[in-house]
């Protein structure tokens, strides 16, 4: 706005909920009143809301290219209205950057953050869409095609189709019985309409994001207190004011008169907790503005009655309020004449508030009081394939439908559905009110130095204009006509007890006694101190007393600080000269030891020039003396160096005979010694060559011997080989013998059981024959001949065929008695083969020992084979390796 770079243009009351141990629990946030108004039209030289430009300047190339915003453009409808665009403290990209952290911090994701720019990109489009009178017909409107663009980018953004948009924005149902009608709008209805879905969709979009971030920060609905700030809209007088205004005006009546009423309220508590005599204190009551806007036949009332009528305008409210408040029901309606018609206007009413006189004018009153959401609106946002706004602007219940009026006469129903913004923002105001009533509130009055929102810069008229405006000098002048001026009895005590010292010691420290004491003493001395009292627990004073006091304390103060004073200068000054004193005493000694030195340096100085002559004198004598003794040295060194040289002469001639001499003689012997080291040398190769082609003939049999035990080691490999392969053939043949064996047992086992189940069966058959032979003999005696016969003959094949099984059990067991004595050879012959497995075993390991023993004794071999070739070689050559010199043998 002109005033405010900031302005939030909005009420909120922000919550901080604490828990029984004062811990901060959750918080929320209630808004009152946002202005819709300003997101369709605004004023040169201010702005619509931020976002708008933010949006505009800020957004990505990705974002641009999705809500068809063209880069660096604000040529948008309903921004292009002023020519602010930037401000200089607050560049529109930095702020775009600031609001997307913003809500990222409150838990606002990505996508949803898409979807909420995109709304706002919807608006600014919406706003850029116009309308053209409909052809062949009168109250029809139709898109304008240059709007085009605009109307297809809306819809993209909004969910749904270019027609379906201008469908819902220019005709309107209405609801009859038994039928609907559809009725077209004219352009100024349609662009009513367009400004109405756009301020609908900012306020939905606004409470959403409210919603948001009171979920966000957490409400806790459980908590035992809270603190409330409540950061609401000033009071507001501009050039031209309309409904917002009003609302703004009414809301801060409301907190005026809770703000009197709290002061004064405070004032008499005290007053009476003290037990003060006081009087009743006249203040401003401003009860009869608030019965005038609020009350049955209010201003209120009056908007919202002429907002039903269908034809009802600027001039009819306008009317209507005049005839309420200024014609014969005036001293009813308007007792305290606070209503008044401005002399040159048929559409402006004057209110006089508490902060002074407001003209309000009726035009587009009623618009911005109806609070409305057009059905078609609500249905095209309902069908939207963006579930985001789907979200924002859900479902509503059907009404039911309009029946019948008395007298048979038809009702009809409108396409809007009707909703008084001042009557909802009257209620919002009376929860708020129930609220603040509920706690103990404390006043925070900002004031603003300058309306040019620069540093160091007061303006004396406009801070004063503020200060009444929002109460504060009724406030101030509530509070002196009582005691303005309080202080508790030890305070006082404290502060004012060098005024009277002898009476405030006479208390006896009683602070209220000896607070009596002192202003007595001065009510006697001084006529300004009176009116006075004392309270159970402060010294209540009348406006000025405490500025008196404060003047008395100064004075004594300041005697107090001269005579303080004079002691610290006589102080000052005294040290200042004893430090004088000290430093002349310095300086006397200083200077005296500086004359002292100088004497005693021209006594050491007289004394060192005597000794430097003495020295001087001592020298010259001296390097006197050494010359005459140089030069006595210097004859005597030459004679004696002429007879040394002489004498050297002489012992050099004899020295170069006797090097001549020792020289013949050592040739000589020299070369007698060569000739005979020559001799050895040839003895000593000769008797050296033969010892190694012997030793040579040596090594050469040893290694046909070495190729002998090679080739016996070989075979004796090859015969473990064998070993080895006949001791796992006859493991096999044993485990096979054994196999064999196990299976012939088993069948001999089988065939034994057999043979005994046979004999088994044959022994009861020779029972069975021995009681046919008993009952034979029996029947012997009663029978014939041939039944003793026949019984005869049945023993005797009984007889016959136990001597068979006896002979077939006597040659099982036989065989059984020559498997096992061929299993018991095998084993004899296994544990033989295992035997001799072992000792080829150990033989192998005796003969890989003798190898490495042949192999040891070959690589010693290879050495002095070796070393006798070296000295064949060094033999044969005639000397030693290098070219070295041998000694003697």
């Amino acid at each position: 706005t002109v005033r405010n770079n900031n302005s939030s243009r909005f009420g909120k009351f922000m919550e901080i909920q604490f828990d029984t141990k004062g811990a901060i629990s959750g918080a929320a946030i209630r808004t009152y009143l946002l202005e819709r108004s300003r997101v369709i039209g605004i004023a040169d030289p201010e702005r619509s809301y931020h976002i708008f430009y933010q949006l505009a300047a800020g957004a990505s190339p990705e974002e641009r290219e999705m809500f068809s915003l063209p880069e660096g453009s604000f040529d948008y409808g309903y921004l292009r209205s002023s020519s602010c665009t930037d401000i200089d403290v607050m560049p529109n990209v930095d702020e775009f950057d600031h609001t997307r952290r913003a809500m990222e911090i409150v838990g606002i994701p990505l996508e949803e953050q898409q979807c909420v720019f995109g709304l706002v990109a919807a608006v600014m489009h919406m706003g850029s869409v116009a309308f053209v009178d409909s052809d062949g017909s009168e109250d029809g409107s139709k898109l304008d095609p240059a709007s085009q663009a605009a109307a297809e980018a809306a819809a993209q953004l909004l969910g749904t189709d270019v027609p379906s948009l201008v469908r819902a924005v220019t005709t309107r149902k209405v609801v009859t019985v038994g039928e609907e009608i559809i009725k077209p709008m004219a352009p100024e209805a349609s662009t009513s309409s367009r400004d109405a879905l756009s301020k609908f969709l900012y306020q939905r979009l606004f409470d959403w994001l409210v919603t948001r971030i009171n979920a966000s920060i957490g409400q806790d609905p459980n908590s035992e207190c809270f603190i409330g700030v409540l950061d609401i809209y000033g009071f507001e007088s501009f050039e031209t004011n309309s409904f917002e205004q009003f609302c703004i005006n009414l809301a801060n009546e409301k907190l005026q008169q809770h703000f009197n009423g709290h002061v004064f309220k405070k004032e008499q508590e005290e007053y009476e907790r003290e037990e003060i005599d006081w009087s009743y204190i006249e203040y401003v009551d401003n009860q009869d503005v608030l019965d005038l806007i609020e009350r049955r036949m209010g201003i209120v009332s009056i908007v919202d009655e002429q907002c039903v009528f269908p034809k009802a305008n600027a001039n009819t409210l306008a009317t209507a309020l005049y005839n309420t408040f200024t014609g014969k029901d005036k001293k009813t309606n308007d007792p305290t004449d606070r209503f008044s018609k401005p002399k040159r206007s048929e559409q402006q009413f004057t209110i006089r508030h508490y902060a002074g006189q407001v003209t309000y004018s009726t035009d587009n009153f009623l618009d911005k009081n109806k609070d409305y959401l057009v059905p078609e609106h609500q249905v095209m946002l309902e069908a939207s394939e963006l579930e985001f706004v789907r979200e924002l602007f859900p479902a509503e219940k059907p009404e039911p439908a309009p029946s019948n009026g008395p007298g048979g006469r038809r009702g009809g129903k409108s396409g809007f559905k009707f909703s008084s913004v001042a009557s909802n923002f009257k209620k919002s105001l009376v929860a708020l009110m129930e609220t603040l009533h509920a706690t103990e509130p404390h006043y925070v009055r900002c004031i603003k130095p300058n309306m040019a929102q620069k540093p160091a810069q007061f303006e004396a008229a406009n801070v004063l204009h503020q200060l009444r405006c929002g109460g504060v000098l009724e406030a101030v002048r509530i509070s002196c006509a009582g005691y303005p001026s309080r202080r508790y009895f030890h305070e006082f005590v404290n502060r004012f007890k060098m005024l009277a010292s002898d009476q405030a010691d006479a208390a006896k420290g009683d602070d209220r006694k000896a607070s009596g004491a002192i202003l007595a003493e001065l009510e006697a001395r001084i006529t300004d101190i009176e009116g006075y009292q004392l309270g159970k627990s402060k010294v209540f004073l009348r406006a000025g007393q405490m500025a008196v006091l404060d003047k008395l304390r100064s004075e004594v103060m300041r005697k107090a600080a001269t005579c303080i004073q004079k002691y610290v200068r006589r102080y000052l000054a005294v040290k200042h000269y004893r430090q004088l004193q000290a430093a002349n005493l310095v300086m006397q000694k200083y200077t005296r030891g500086m004359l002292a030195r100088r004497l005693a340096a021209r006594l050491r100085a007289t004394k060192a020039a005597v000794v430097c002559q003495k020295y001087a004198r001592r020298g010259a004598a001296v390097r006197n003396l050494q010359r005459h003794k140089k030069a006595a040295t210097a004859v005597q060194a030459s004679w004696r160096g002429h007879v040394a040289r002489r004498e050297a002469r002489s012992k050099r001639c004899d020295l170069a005979a006797l090097r001549i001499q020792s020289r013949w003689r050592a040739a000589i012997l020299r070369a007698s010694y060569n000739r005979k080291r020559q001799a050895t040398i040839a003895l000593q190769c000769a008797v050296r060559a033969r010892k190694a082609r012997e030793e040579f003939k040596k090594r050469k049999a040893s290694a046909r011997e070495r190729g002998a035990l090679e080739g016996a080691k070989k075979s004796l490999e090859a015969r473990v080989e064998q070993m080895q392969f006949q001791l796992e053939l006859q493991k096999k043949l044993k485990e096979e013998a054994v196999a064999e064996r196990t299976r012939e047992v088993e069948s001999a086992n089988r065939a034994m059981e057999e043979r005994l189940a046979r004999a088994e069966e044959e022994k009861s058959r020779a029972v069975e024959a021995a009681r046919l032979e008993a009952e034979a003999k029996a029947l012997a005696e009663a029978n014939d001949a041939a039944a003793l016969a026949a019984a005869e003959q049945e023993r005797e094949a009984a007889k016959d065929r136990i001597a068979e099984l006896q002979a077939d059990r006597d040659d099982m067991a036989a065989r059984v008695a020559s498997l096992e004595r061929r299993l018991r050879e095998a084993e004899e012959r296994a544990s033989t083969a295992e035997t001799a497995r072992h000792d080829a075993d150990e033989r192998v390991r005796a003969i890989g020992e003798s190898l490495k023993d042949l192999e040891a004794h070959n690589r010693q071999l290879a050495e002095e084979n070796y070393m006798l070739k070296a000295r064949a070689q060094l033999s044969a050559g005639g000397g030693t390796p290098n070219g070295a010199e041998t000694g003697g043998a």
